[in-house]
């Protein structure tokens, strides 16, 4: 249940909101299966932000291309 699994990531990010892991799933459920591409970007963003260097970091640079 994605939607669950947002709330219990919100809720972890209030207590570790410096967690790029917590960002970079948020946004592949946004992404991949809830179709909302407006926060799947923030997400990734949020991602790079925390990890520029991680080796998830090209893909996504591509899914942020992707979604303009």
């Amino acid at each position: 249940d994605y939607k669950s699994a947002i709330i219990e990531y919100k809720k972890a990010m209030n207590q570790l909101n410096d967690d790029p892991d917590i960002y970079y799933n948020m946004a592949v459920i946004y992404d991949y299966y809830l179709g909302d591409h407006q926060l799947a970007k923030e997400y990734y963003s949020k991602y790079l932000k925390l990890q520029p260097d991680s080796p998830e970091a090209n893909k996504v640079k591509e899914r942020l291309a992707h979604h303009g």
